[in-house]
């Protein structure tokens, strides 16, 4: 789900209240008025849960974004580690414990 599935069924719930509202300013029975406003209180419920997972959502989103940052930024070091170790080995000869220049012609 994402930040426009929520927003929309947002905008669906908050239409949803207008209308449960717009009836309870009409002229009704009693218990009619009781369903009603049960109903706007239901949908009004609805709607502040989904703007809570709007916001979880939006700071998942960031923090994958900056997890998915640091994994490069940790991938592009091993790279040049891995580089630099390779550079080295073509410069250097490694035998029983000793390390010697390689001398090119």
């Amino acid at each position: 789900m994402d930040i426009s599935a929520i927003t929309t069924a947002y905008n669906g719930l908050k239409m949803a209240k207008d209308v449960f509202v717009g009836l309870a300013d009409l002229k009704v029975e009693t218990e009619s008025l009781q369903k009603i406003n049960d109903a706007a209180r239901k949908v009004g419920e609805a709607q502040d849960t989904l703007f809570q997972l709007r916001e979880e959502l939006f700071r998942l989103q960031e923090e994958n974004s900056e997890l998915k940052k640091l994994i490069t930024e940790k991938e592009d070091w091993k790279k040049r580690l891995v580089s630099a170790y390779e550079f080295f080995l073509t410069l250097f000869t490694i035998t029983d414990h000793s390390l010697s220049l390689r001398i090119f012609p």
